[in-house]
């Protein structure tokens, strides 16, 4: 649980009794590659906290997949809507890789809520991060030329780039996979003409 603990314990200090609570009402899973833990249509249960492994959230547009977010170790996973409103979400959570995943239920963080004043402090701390990821996300990726959504994402996510299926990327950044493919090329032409300059 080391990636659980450490991330509650990141936005507050975490006492004995609020760690016994967490202990017992989180559990572990294994997600195989490709297996998905919420469909479209489907109220999201549970928030989920990646140990190991990546995860991907997706729509379904036309028919097409659209990336919406990769999910790496230590970080949160949840479709927000579904899981607060209780309602269907339209989003798909996937494994790209093998993963191990902590997760509580929703009724499980309710009692956290409720046993814990100081979980409502970590709740308002996790949604503001979650408004700031979105508002960079929107910044970097709103009506920017290709190469500058590239060069965004491997600025922000510098190991993603390695782990990410380039039709999953392509889709996130809003390009074909034959547009990334460019956008590589050149960039791999413009680093090696640095190169030589040197």
């Amino acid at each position: 649980m080391i990636h659980l603990f450490s991330y509650f314990g990141s936005v507050h200090p975490l006492p004995e009794p609020f760690v016994d609570y967490l202990t017992e009402a989180a559990h572990l899973a294994f997600i195989g590659r490709k297996q998905r833990l919420l469909h479209a249509g489907e109220v999201c249960r549970n928030m989920y906290i990646v140990e190991s492994g990546l995860l991907r959230g997706y729509y379904l547009r036309g028919g097409k997949e659209i990336s919406s977010r990769f999910i790496q170790e230590g970080e949160i996973c949840l479709s927000p809507e579904s899981f607060f409103l209780r309602c269907p979400g339209q989003e798909y959570i996937e494994a790209i890789e093998d993963s191990l995943v902590h997760y509580i239920s929703w009724e499980a963080l309710q009692g956290l809520y409720r046993d814990f004043p100081q979980s409502n402090h970590l709740q308002r701390i996790l949604a503001e991060k979650w408004v700031v990821q979105m508002e960079q996300w929107r910044a970097g990726l709103w009506m920017q030329p290709a190469y500058v959504r590239y060069e965004w994402f491997l600025s922000r996510f510098p190991d993603l780039a390695w782990r990410v299926p380039a039709k999953y990327l392509a889709s996130y950044l809003g390009m074909t996979d034959v547009t990334l493919s460019i956008v590589k090329h050149q960039r791999q032409q413009a680093r090696r003409g640095l190169r030589g300059e040197l």
